[in-house]
Formats: structure tokens, C-alpha cells, sequence
């Protein structure tokens, strides 16, 4: 079994750049449905929560909704300088390639269980 871990491989630089467009395409999408199940979330809470206090519930109030972040401009600065390089084959290390050509960045897993989370919230 031939070890990948601290391997590279060279790609096509527009081949590259074009992946990584649609990649920040999807996130964009990923980003807006989970900022509008956040704020659906952040709604049903504070109704219920008035609900509770004109009941004459009152309690402590505390908000733990972690607000999703997006991370465009990853994809952006990753794609601006693919843009100005003049080599037509670019060298990618195994990190490299796991987040631009295979579309997971280190902050992939997290991101996406946020996504999850609000989206039963839409």
C-alpha cells in the first residue's frame, strides 16, 4: 500500500481554479441556508421563551446558538492566486489537495454539522 501522506501530485492550474469555483458556489449556498435555519432557530427560542415569560415562567435567559461563519474568502484567496500564477501545473501537497481538489478544509467538519444542525430549523 504505497503511503500518500506526505506525497504531492501536480495539477492543472485551470483544471484547479475551476473546482475551486464551484466549490465556493456550494459553500455560498451551504453558508445561506444555514444563516437563515440560525435565524429560524434564534425566532422559535425567543417566541418560546416569551411565551414562558408572559406565562409568568420567568428564568434565567441564555442564548447558545453558535452563529455559522463562512469561509469564502478561502476559496477566493486560494483561487486569486491560482489566477496570477504563470505555471500552468500547480504542485499541491496532501493538505493542499485534500482542501482545494477534494473540498475539505480543515474547518469542513465543522462547518458542516452546523449546516446540519440548522437545517431542520428552515
Amino acid at each position: 500500500m504505497m503511503n500518500l501522506r506526505n506525497k504531492s501530485v501536480n495539477v492543472n492550474r485551470i483544471q484547479l481554479i475551476e473546482i475551486l469555483k464551484v466549490n465556493r458556489e456550494k459553500h455560498a449556498i451551504e453558508f445561506q441556508a444555514s444563516i437563515n435555519g440560525y435565524q429560524q432557530a434564534m425566532i422559535d427560542f425567543l417566541q418560546k421563551t416569551l411565551k414562558e415569560i408572559r406565562k409568568g415562567k420567568v428564568k434565567e435567559l441564555s442564548i447558545s446558538l453558535a452563529r455559522p461563519r463562512s469561509y469564502e474568502k478561502d476559496y477566493t484567496e486560494a483561487i486569486e492566486m491560482l489566477e496570477v500564477s504563470v505555471d500552468d501545473n500547480i504542485n499541491l501537497d496532501s493538505e493542499s489537495f485534500r482542501a482545494y481538489f477534494k473540498d475539505e478544509w480543515q474547518w469542513s467538519n465543522g462547518f458542516k454539522s452546523l449546516v446540519a444542525s440548522y437545517s431542520g430549523a428552515m
